[in-house]
């Protein structure tokens, strides 16, 4: 059953960050309204604060490229994780129900978990999804659980670009920290309609439509995390293939992604996770 826990969780999280930007807002004049302008800095990431520190001071944006952790990376077998970190202390093997799919998970007492996925008898286990949290299991660009909130935005491209809330009940606190002159934030006030902040670092594309904003990958997105009061989570998704059509681009929930999340506590990477799939079935 502990494989059911992997899944509600992601679940969870692709249904908040699907669900807060393709029916974020009743109308686009209410969308307008919860725009939050967020620029980050050489010396901070407060959302609402504004600097001098540009979008081309920043590298490249997440590729699956990214999609390692300790000297393993998507696609290895099992033997490579074992290699890596071991014979894991508990593994699960079950089929996937939406896919058929062959599926084999290693736990391991550090709580550390590698998910591996088979799709026909003619290929063998390959790596699909890791959860991380110790932090001698880095992550790419040189992250790691205890890497602080700028670390992570630093380490990919971010635009500047704009944000939106939720319409879910919900503090809107985004940051517990003051600016470097030691006064208070515009960030850290409440938003005085209780709503759940979410910003976009950057996207492929932001479209508004009458009852809905679509953020098409690739993207990155920060947002409050729902299941953990006070933390903050970061998402950077991209296609494995480049969408061929408009229907694919209006439908990419339902292609194929690598994913990565951060989540910060108390301004820290506290756990990392990456996966590829979809985001809905």
């Amino acid at each position: 059953m502990k494989h059911l826990y992997l899944k509600l969780r992601w679940g969870v999280i692709l249904f908040l960050l699907i669900g807060t930007f393709v029916g974020c807002a009743d109308n686009t004049d209410d969308l307008d309204n919860n725009i939050l302008s967020h620029t980050v800095t050489s010396d901070s990431t407060d959302l609402n604060h504004t600097g001098t520190l540009q979008a081309t001071d920043f590298p490249a944006e997440f590729n699956m490229d990214d999609l390692t952790a300790g000297g393993v990376k998507y696609g290895d077998n099992p033997g490579r994780v074992e290699e890596v970190f071991g014979i894991p202390d508990t593994e699960n093997a079950y089929q996937e129900g939406a896919t058929g799919y062959d599926i084999v998970e290693y736990y391991y007492s550090d709580g550390n978990v590698f998910e591996f996925i088979k799709k026909d008898s003619t290929e063998e286990f390959k790596l699909r999804s890791v959860n991380i949290i110790t932090i001698d299991a880095a992550a790419a660009r040189g992250l790691r659980v205890g890497s602080s909130m700028d670390d992570v935005i630093k380490a990919f491209r971010y635009d500047g670009a704009v944000g939106t809330s939720s319409n879910r009940g919900g503090d809107a606190e985004v940051s517990d920290r003051t600016d470097e002159t030691g006064g208070s934030n515009d960030a850290n006030e409440t938003n005085e309609n209780h709503e759940l902040i979410h910003s976009i670092l950057y996207a492929a594309e932001i479209r508004e439509y009458e009852y809905q904003t679509l953020i098409i990958p690739p993207r990155g997105i920060i947002s409050e995390d729902s299941a953990q009061e006070g933390s903050m989570q970061i998402h950077y998704n991209v296609p494995v293939n480049p969408y061929k059509n408009e229907e694919e681009i209006i439908g990419y929930v339902y292609q194929v992604h690598g994913s990565i999340r951060f989540v910060i506590a108390d301004g820290e990477v506290t756990e990392y996770s990456w996966f590829v799939g979809a985001m809905a079935e």
